[in-house]
């Protein structure tokens, strides 16, 4: 926007400001997942990516079951929900927004009356929410039921801008910073709340036989929509928010809770530094990591392998593919639908529904059998277990198309910590240090710690303090562990970045070495993947002298593919 504009010409509902000037950040496609639900259902998978008022989304939260109301639900302020967790979360973490936002927020609904305005102030102080009006950067007015539909993806941005639905008053470009503001404002651990009752529906009867108890979680920080009762106990089990009576209650903040929960906090540890509260009987706080284990959709991984990939290499994805895909998980819940659209610009992927050229509906399991090369395709259409509708010839790309997009570091992860648990002591006494690794292409699941220093060595996703870190592309860190990139050139190269001890890197291939064959039991590795390490001149050694290597549920173990030494 030109210096010097006056107010009534930042008023962009006018009719000589181009449409296209107008837009906002919309989430990023796992997020889409992560929204906690509204009773009009806002995780129904219908959201569309070009709602210009996406970024509101994870702010609408379902009333606590605690909060009483003069005014029946149906009659009252929807958009009052949406204003009450924007509140809440200013007050958790309100400097933090601050810094992310620095800007003064003006929400009007024009037929809420005086609680149909409503301040976010992210520009002074730790920040501030309040009814009521303000000076603001940055000023939206809608109608309630516009803005909810607006924010629940049934009403276009676009069109409700031009249809005079929506205006917007101030700068603009501040509306790009609220994407950032909501993500860390949104409580992480609605997903996993939402993914532990898509399980008690799914497989209630196995949770049961697993937890027998009632598990109260208060995530410290998160408010009312920070507690939720997981009922492993009675009938076939049961999920709500809220609060009820426990055999044991665990309590934790937001961060520590996601950490946990993802491998990279240990439970002990967080106990020992206050960081989980438990009460009740503690023993069972023991059974908590089987049962997440149990009740995550093992799929939502690859999911997010998708994203990361068309992200990197959506092009050439692109090229492979040429359509659009839909993936029903059908015991995934609201998580378990995702698009991954190969046909367009530089493709995208999103969680949710959309038109598309090939429907792929599966069972959470199956398909990730199916995507490891454990569950034949064919046969899984055959039996039943894999439903297609639309263009059945593009179901034949699908596997190569994973292929492409996987993180083929993932393997070598997942191999490591094998070996740490089959023979930690021996890799202790090899490694000596804490080893990070980053694979700057990889997303989340690119970072991976390595502790071959403390006790009998541990291995987990994430990050920690490293004695040696090593930072590498997925390619070619993989290339270097089969041996076809040379450690020195491709440091040399700008390939292999190392921070911290660089000697320790050369301890590196003696210990993948020592862990390759763990990778076997697990079927980590096959025919189709590249052995680990080893002179690419070497003689191939063949299953006759390897009577272990059919470990691999499928397909031949790597070790097939392993050059001999001599």
């Amino acid at each position: 926007m030109p210096h010097g504009t006056s107010d009534s010409e930042k008023d962009l509902h006018t009719t000589n400001v181009k449409p296209q000037s107008v837009y906002f950040m919309a989430p990023r496609p796992h997020q889409r997942a992560m929204l906690p639900a509204r009773p009009t259902e806002l995780d129904n998978g219908h959201h569309r990516a070009d709602s210009k008022l996406e970024f509101l989304k994870p702010f609408c939260h379902k009333p606590s079951a605690a909060r009483t109301c003069n005014t029946l639900p149906s009659v009252g302020m929807k958009s009052a929900a949406l204003f009450d967790a924007m509140s809440a979360a200013v007050k958790t973490k309100g400097p933090e927004l601050v810094k992310m936002g620095g800007a003064v927020f003006q929400f009007i609904i024009s037929d809420g009356g005086a609680d149909g305005k409503f301040v976010l102030d992210l520009k002074n102080g730790s920040g501030s929410a309040k009814k009521g009006e303000d000076t603001a950067d940055c000023t939206i007015t809608m109608k309630d039921d516009d803005f909810m539909a607006m924010a629940e993806g049934k009403l276009d941005g676009m069109q409700a801008f031009m249809g005079g639905k929506l205006k917007i008053k101030g700068n603009m470009m501040l509306a790009q910073k609220l994407q950032s503001i909501l993500e860390a404002a949104r409580m992480k651990s609605a997903a996993l709340f939402d993914a532990m009752s898509a399980a008690v529906k799914a497989k209630g009867p196995e949770l049961v036989k697993m937890g027998g108890a009632v598990f109260q979680f208060i995530i410290s920080d998160g408010g009312a929509d920070g507690k939720f009762v997981l009922d492993l106990k009675n009938g076939s089990g049961s999920a709500k928010k809220g609060e009820d009576t426990a055999d044991c209650t665990i309590t934790m903040k937001d961060d520590n809770f996601m950490a946990m929960a993802e491998g990279k906090l240990d439970g002990m540890q967080a106990f020992m530094g206050g960081k989980l509260k438990i009460k009740g009987n503690m023993m069972l706080a023991q059974k908590l990591q089987s049962i997440l284990e149990a009740a995550r959709m093992k799929s939502a991984a690859l999911f997010d392998a998708m994203s990361a990939a068309v992200k990197t290499k959506g092009p050439e994805l692109v090229k492979m593919g040429g359509a659009v895909f839909q993936f029903i998980i059908s015991d995934g819940g609201a998580d378990g639908k995702f698009v991954l659209d190969l046909k367009n610009g530089s493709g995208s992927a999103k969680k949710g529904e959309d038109t598309a050229d090939c429907t792929i509906t599966m069972k959470d399991d199956d398909f990730m059998a199916m995507a490891e090369g454990k569950l034949d395709g064919m046969q899984a259409f055959m039996g039943g277990k894999l439903k297609i509708k639309g263009n059945m010839m593009l179901a034949q790309k699908l596997q190569s198309i994973l292929e492409a997009a996987r993180m083929k570091s993932a393997a070598l992860f997942d191999a490591m910590s094998a070996a740490v648990k089959t023979k930690g002591p021996e890799l202790v006494k090899m490694g000596g240090a804490v080893f990070q690794f980053i694979i700057s292409d990889g997303g989340a699941d690119g970072k991976f710690v390595l502790d071959l220093k403390n006790g009998s060595g541990s291995a987990k996703k994430g990050e920690d303090t490293a004695d040696c870190t090593i930072t590498m592309k997925d390619d070619d860190f993989m290339a270097m562990a089969e041996g076809k990139l040379d450690g020195m050139q491709a440091f040399m190269g700008g390939k292999l970045k190392i921070k911290g001890n660089m000697m320790l890197a050369q301890k590196l291939q003696s210990i993948l070495e020592a862990a390759r064959d763990p990778a076997c039991e697990d079927g980590s590795f096959r025919r189709d993947r590249p052995a680990l390490g080893g002179s690419p001149g070497g003689t191939w050694q063949t299953e006759k002298d390897l009577p272990h290597a059919t470990c691999a549920p499928v397909k031949p173990c790597a070790r097939l593919l392993k050059p001999s030494l001599g």
